[in-house]
């Protein structure tokens, strides 16, 4: 309900509004219908005043967005100009102390999906500055150890775009690189090497010292042996001995098998019966049927474990600060790679019963996998990673109602095929779950598909459900990515950050009498000096 002024039988008072030299005219009473805005304000204390005087309001405000704002005052709908900022229209909003949700459909929602998207758009860099931990205040400092610390830990953590800088990331990244590929190589079989009978024949004599086995006949197998490492050697010499000895022991069972001489015989007991050398023959190829990581691969991870190790220690040295290091999963992953690879080389040398075993502590080998999580490190600094990143984060919500679209079909199509074809198709429910998901997101691997005419008919319903929800989810996540892709770019060329600052502005009133006599302020206590944020 509009505010009506007093002693309406009079004329209404003219207001003569300034704003950055333009003028506007307007009366008391079309500016009190909005009674909590600042020009309703002031025209209903200069009715109280019972002065019918011409007012001139002086404004030092952007003229152009004024036009919509008076024409709230006069029509009661609240627009937004075309050729204005709506971040700048929101402030001017705020000055003239305007609700922004009076504003009408047509333009509110335009308005409001500007705010939303500079908000996305402000946390996007925020959350890039934060990333990058700036060393500016550090090495403004006097201390010089401080200054070489933040300059070191800038070329560690490339924060800055020098050649040194640009050096140390390509080796690390190489080094990385290298480290991953030697993991991946070390699980293909013919890349691997079978053990030399010499570590074969020391691992067996400290397992001997330290789990107490029966190794004796194996060992002298390999000191009677004149082949050196030739695994293969060994078993063809024992082979045709074993063949020569039991033909020897045949015709002639106190004599001496093979070529051996009486020495050799006494020696080694376990030439006296071919049938025990033919049984720890066996044992014997069982253990030389192990294979270990080559040689070199090993001498590589010991090399790239001292460089991480010495990396770690300068990152320590010269981080800014140690609760922020800590907190970051990637560098407890790096610590945890790096410890649980000391563990394993100091066990298995230690240890005869892990060295070459596939069980136990094996399992902090297989923990050196998550050294492929070290190139994320790098790949973090990649500008469309960060966004792919903030993207993905951002756009949560509709990431689940993707993820729940998607299960939801799947469990209603795959258990209406499940029920429609016979057993021989789905052998159980969670394998029609597998068809479900794989059809869904039209992959279609062709391992399980539906025989009957209802499961073609499920399948095509939901491969269409599918590209569906694809494509309309799908836009959206592009959209965003694409918006901040662009800001980032321009961000990291051109622009750098900068708050904007806006100079105090001053509202003065005169009045105007008409003998022109002197202007005054009519109310110093509500047009008093404002700042606008």
């Amino acid at each position: 309900m509009h505010l009506q002024l007093e002693n309406m039988d009079t004329p209404p008072q003219v207001f003569e509004l300034n704003i950055s030299g333009k003028l506007f005219e307007v009366t008391g009473d079309v500016l009190a219908r909005l009674p909590k805005s600042r020009l309703g304000k002031l025209a209903i204390e200069s009715s109280s005043s019972g002065t019918d005087a011409k007012k001139t309001l002086f404004f030092s405000r952007p003229n152009t967005p004024f036009d919509e704002i008076l024409a709230y005052y006069q029509t009661g709908e609240l627009h937004m100009p075309i050729n204005i900022c709506p971040k700048a229209y929101k402030r001017e909003l705020d000055f003239w102390e305007l609700d922004p949700d009076e504003m009408q459909y047509c333009c509110r929602f335009k308005y409001l999906a500007f705010l939303d998207e500079f908000e996305t758009i402000s946390s996007f860099q925020a959350s890039i500055e934060k990333a990058n931990i700036t060393t500016a205040a550090v090495t403004s400092t006097t201390s010089s150890v401080k200054r070489f610390r933040a300059r070191v830990w800038s070329v560690i953590e490339h924060e800055e775009s020098t050649v040194i800088s640009k050096i140390v990331m390509l080796f690390l990244v190489t080094c990385v690189t290298v480290s991953i590929l030697n993991l991946s190589l070390g699980t293909v079989d013919s890349l691997k090497q079978r053990i030399g009978l010499s570590s074969l024949r020391n691992h067996l004599q400290d397992l001997m010292t330290q789990e107490g086995g029966d190794y004796d006949d194996i060992i002298e197998i390999l000191q009677v042996t004149g082949c050196g490492d030739d695994w293969e050697c060994v078993v063809e010499e024992v082979t045709g001995y074993i063949m020569d000895a039991e033909d020897q022991f045949r015709h002639k069972p106190n004599g001496t098998p093979g070529n051996r001489s009486n020495q050799d015989y006494d020696d080694y007991p376990i030439l006296q019966d071919p049938k025990q050398l033919e049984s720890a023959m066996k044992k014997f190829q069982s253990l030389t049927q192990h294979k270990k990581r080559s040689d070199v691969m090993v001498v590589i991870d010991i090399v790239l474990m001292v460089i991480f190790s010495v990396e770690l220690l300068v990152r320590l040295c010269t981080c800014p600060s140690f609760k922020r290091y800590f907190m970051s999963p990637q560098n407890n992953i790096d610590i945890l790679i790096l410890v649980t690879a000391f563990i394993d080389i100091v066990i298995e040398n230690w240890y005869a019963k892990f060295r070459y075993s596939d069980k136990g502590i094996r399992v902090l080998y297989y923990l050196q996998m998550l050294r492929v999580l070290r190139i994320l490190r790098f790949v973090n600094k990649v500008p469309s990673v960060q966004v792919l990143g903030y993207t993905v984060r951002s756009n949560f919500t509709d990431l689940v109602v993707l993820l729940l679209y998607v299960l939801v079909g799947v469990v209603i199509i795959s258990n209406f095929a499940y029920f429609a074809e016979d057993k021989s198709t789905f052998t159980d429910m969670p394998e029609s779950w597998w068809w479900g998901i794989i059809t869904m997101t039209t992959v279609g691997y062709g391992d399980v598909v539906p025989k009957t005419a209802i499961g073609r008919i499920l399948g095509c319903i939901c491969a269409l459900c599918g590209v569906l929800s694809l494509s309309i989810t799908v836009p959206v996540f592009v959209n965003t990515f694409v918006t901040l892709y662009q800001i980032s770019n321009i961000h990291n060329r051109y622009l750098k950050p900068k708050q904007n600052q806006v100079s105090p502005t001053t509202v003065t009133i005169v009045t105007q009498q008409s003998d022109k006599q002197n202007s005054s302020e009519i109310n110093s206590r509500a047009i008093a000096t404002e700042k606008v944020t």
